[in-house]
């Protein structure tokens, strides 16, 4: 405990000279827009980019950069799952499990915690090979201390965490069963909690990478009219070292450092934050879509 906190307090200082370096957003071609919430991932069988956002629609690339492609929904007739945003579900977050691709997405209305998270899957990922499981079992409801959208998996030495959460408390973390379908009941973990009052933190995503597990969250998102740029926002992170106790995983955290602000290249139309579902690319290796809530060009 003592060698992570002495870690993380030097967290800023270390990470400083790559912050302030830290490049543009790579260029796009193609269909660049419908990019709210996204989820990026490689098909490990041919290289093929798949990109998800709100609304479970689906772009493709032979590329990072493009040329991109509508290429339908997921769930064209909307999620199964009993609920007022069952027809417009949100946030999907992509990973291959096994062979078989797993998109965990949440249904909501706007501003409350009527919200529950739902699960897809398929083996290829194109438009009409999803199959839609429903609901996960992991809800909130008015009063509950977490709001049950924005789903992130993470699997750890064979066990399968969700990270979750939008305002309210914030971000919390739990188990889900050995197969991942569904919620085990373990009570959520608050893992990072914005103490001012408006508690603005969303769209969470963990990442393990050279021996650390880091919690990406967005922060201070707020709606700003086009076309004013959205400023001041910003895209944080913890870490905790990697071990063989992951429950919860990022128990032991306390710290923060702001990793990106808002950039130039952004018009907000709806809301500005950054956030990160994150892939890997062969070329230029751990990267993010970075945007949530927002449509980037």
């Amino acid at each position: 405990m003592v060698a992570i906190t002495t870690l993380l307090a030097g967290l800023a200082t270390v990470l400083a000279p790559a912050l302030a370096a830290f490049s543009d957003p790579l260029a796009c071609s193609g269909v660049c827009t419908d990019t709210h919430d996204p989820s990026l991932i490689r098909r490990s069988s041919d290289g093929k980019y798949f990109r998800f956002a709100t609304g479970l629609s689906i772009h493709t690339a032979p590329a990072l950069t493009g040329p991109w492609t509508n290429a339908g929904n997921v769930l064209s007739g909307g999620s199964k799952i009993n609920n007022p945003g069952s027809k417009g579900p949100w946030a999907p977050d992509v990973s291959l499990v096994g062979n078989t691709y797993y998109l965990y997405y949440a249904v909501s209305s706007f501003g409350t915690q009527n919200s529950a998270i739902g699960l897809a899957t398929s083996t290829t990922m194109e438009a009409g090979s999803w199959t839609d499981h429903g609901s996960t079992g992991l809800q909130s409801k008015t009063g509950d201390p977490y709001n049950a959208i924005d789903p992130n998996l993470i699997q750890v030495n064979g066990a399968n965490f969700l990270t979750f959460g939008s305002f309210w408390g914030d971000i919390y973390q739990t188990q889900l069963s050995s197969d991942a379908l569904t919620w085990t009941k373990a009570a959520p973990y608050n893992v990072e909690l914005n103490k001012t009052a408006s508690r603005s933190s969303e769209g969470s995503y963990v990442f393990a990478h050279g021996g650390y597990y880091y919690l990406f969250w967005s922060s201070k998102c707020r709606k700003q009219p086009q076309p004013a740029r959205a400023t001041g926002y910003t895209l944080r992170l913890k870490l905790k070292l990697l071990d063989t106790d992951p429950s919860p995983l990022l128990q032991a955290v306390n710290a923060a450092a702001t990793i990106l602000p808002s950039r130039r290249q952004a018009r907000s139309t709806r809301s500005w934050s950054a956030a990160a579902r994150a892939t890997r690319d062969p070329s230029y290796g751990p990267l993010s879509p970075l945007i949530h809530n927002e449509t980037f060009y």
